[in-house]
């Protein structure tokens, strides 16, 4: 029965993987949140904006972008070296959520049966333990505390930038 299959896996490893899901959603939102704030929108209207762009990758160039409008290009290139970490774990964050979970046969240990074809095939199950998701969500966090350490000054001084609009 299809039930069956889906209680293999521990409640604890899909609970470590709703971790990652609400860990992740969180950073997104401070991206598209930081977004809204430099561009001088409205949460409302910013979002029709942000809600197109797919992933963290080209909302962070649209904030860099709009950081060096404000001639603020230090905090742009902090941003710009975040960003390889960024996408890294937006990377296993989707591994994690959009792989299919299996447990071994032998040993009831949880894999990730990864598919893709970047370049090249990649067809193979992965071992990944509950507690290594938990560390992929406190990683995450982690680098949402390092972006907002990046963008808290900014933040704090709207709307002072020069030609950004009222709130």
């Amino acid at each position: 029965m299809p039930e069956e299959k889906l209680n293999v896996i521990s409640d604890a490893h899909y609970s470590a993987i709703g971790q990652v899901t609400a860990s992740w959603a969180l950073f997104e939102y401070n991206i598209d949140y930081s977004c809204w704030m430099v561009a001088g929108l409205r949460s409302n209207v910013g979002a029709c904006f942000t809600a197109q762009i797919m992933g963290p990758a080209k909302k962070l160039d649209a904030l860099a972008s709009l950081l060096n409008i404000y001639e603020l290009p230090k905090i742009a290139t902090a941003l710009n070296k975040m960003s390889t970490q960024i996408r890294n774990l937006g990377d296993e964050r989707n591994r994690a959520l959009h792989d299919m979970w299996l447990a071994d046969e032998e040993t009831g240990e949880p894999h990730r049966f990864e598919i893709s074809a970047k370049k090249t095939v990649t067809i193979k199950s992965i071992p990944v333990s509950t507690a290594a998701l938990h560390d992929l969500a406190i990683r995450i966090l982690n680098q949402l505390g390092a972006f907002d350490a990046v963008m808290e000054p900014v933040l704090a001084q709207l709307p002072s930038l020069p030609d950004t609009p009222a709130q």
